[in-house]
């Protein structure tokens, strides 16, 4: 799998809309993917020699699938439960973009024969961190969902920043840089969001 100047359009498209409906109350549809999409600046995204796969670029994929499902599912909880328009908007564009992500870390899995190497995610906060927010409602499950993926995505942000830097595989860096400025831009969005409540 090689992550195209067309296929980080495509990216970058998801996460403007995604910033997008941070002005608004509503979730836009975004468009199906992949679709055509002016190519996104791909000097951004992180060069470097062409290198053979190593396993930490194969570690980052499987982590990026796993910590994207806990998103999903606590996404997929606000959506249903949140109280707030806006924070039930942001967990919209959490499961989409997140989707769109997890897609991309599966085909590059498939490609290096890693799919089925891919970890369970066991980590024993993410069944805590359900837990707690179906203990919860209103106000205060919007607070907790915020404060939630807040954590996740900062941890999330340091991970893809590592693989940026020290991976080899140019689509797994490309990946990151993707699930970096997704991450950054759904950050700011959460600050927002916290700050008004």
């Amino acid at each position: 799998m090689t992550i195209t100047p067309r296929l980080l359009g495509a990216g970058a498209a998801l996460l403007a809309g995604a910033l997008l409906t941070g002005c608004g109350t509503a979730s836009p549809e975004l468009p199906p993917l992949p679709a055509p999409a002016p190519a996104a600046p791909v000097a951004a995204a992180p060069s470097g020699p062409v290198a053979a796969v190593s396993p930490a670029d194969t570690e980052f994929v499987q982590q990026v699938l796993a910590r994207h499902q806990r998103a999903v599912d606590l996404a997929g909880l606000a959506v249903a439960r949140a109280s707030d328009p806006q924070t039930r908007a942001l967990a919209e564009d959490l499961v989409r973009v997140h989707g769109w992500e997890m897609t991309e870390a599966a085909t590059w899995l498939q490609t290096q024969n890693a799919l089925a190497a891919a970890p369970v995610d066991e980590d024993p906060a993410a069944g805590t961190a359900v837990g707690a927010l179906l203990e919860v409602e209103g106000e205060a499950f919007d607070r907790l969902f915020l404060d939630l993926v807040a954590e996740h995505h900062r941890a999330t942000i340091e991970l893809a920043q590592a693989q940026q830097k020290h991976g080899r595989d140019a689509d797994a860096r490309n990946l990151a840089w993707l699930v970096d400025e997704g991450r950054t831009g759904e950050l700011q969005r959460i600050t927002a969001l916290q700050q008004a409540s």
